[in-house]
């Protein structure tokens, strides 16, 4: 019988430092601009394997911190894209303890709003929002960078961190979420 990891080469040694108590535990999250796209796809790729073999207990939270960060600053479309479908498998594991915390936090809002944006809207658009704005609450939305594809499951993902959950709609409202929403339906 097959070993359901033997997708993994025996000379990659890439777990050797897991447990190394010298290192903080996120330094592998920290230094993403150290990343190449490849090293990104690589890890992307690798993390949509683990995520499929539901034997493997896996730190939600930690890997939703990851991809959040590769959301934030990677600037391939293509990588971005594959990072929210990435996102999105991590979301449906989640307990709702796990996704409060996701709620709580004004950055990943943020990220999740922009990329409704990117999705959604030519940059134009965008340019034109924010000079009618001039607002420090959408600094954010200034490295626009347009998605090649609309998504649905974006939007499902900021419905669902919503439901029952006042934080994430005070962050919702206080990162230009409502704005934003109403920019894409014009």
């Amino acid at each position: 019988e097959e070993d359901e990891t033997s997708f993994v080469d025996d000379d990659i040694s890439i777990f050797d430092d897991i447990n190394d108590e010298e290192e903080d535990e996120d330094d592998f999250i920290e230094d993403i601009s150290a990343l190449n796209y490849f090293g990104v796809s690589y890890s992307l790729n690798f993390l949509k394997r683990i995520l499929s073999i539901d034997t493997i207990a896996i730190d939600h939270s930690r890997c939703c911190k990851a991809v959040f960060r590769v959301i934030k600053y990677v600037r391939t479309s293509k990588t971005r894209a594959f990072a929210l479908r990435r996102l999105f498998n991590i979301f449906e594991r989640m307990s709702e303890g796990e996704l409060d915390e996701v709620g709580t936090n004004p950055s990943y809002m943020q990220s999740l709003i922009k990329s409704v944006a990117e999705s959604h809207l030519p940059r134009y658009h965008m340019d034109t929002f924010l000079k009618q704005k001039n607002d420090d609450k959408f600094s954010y939305l200034r490295n626009f960078w347009e998605l090649n594809r609309r998504d649905a499951r974006i939007l499902e993902s900021i419905i669902k961190l919503l439901t029952n959950r006042p934080q994430a709609c005070e962050n919702f409202i206080s990162v230009g979420g409502p704005e934003i929403g109403a920019l894409i339906l014009q």
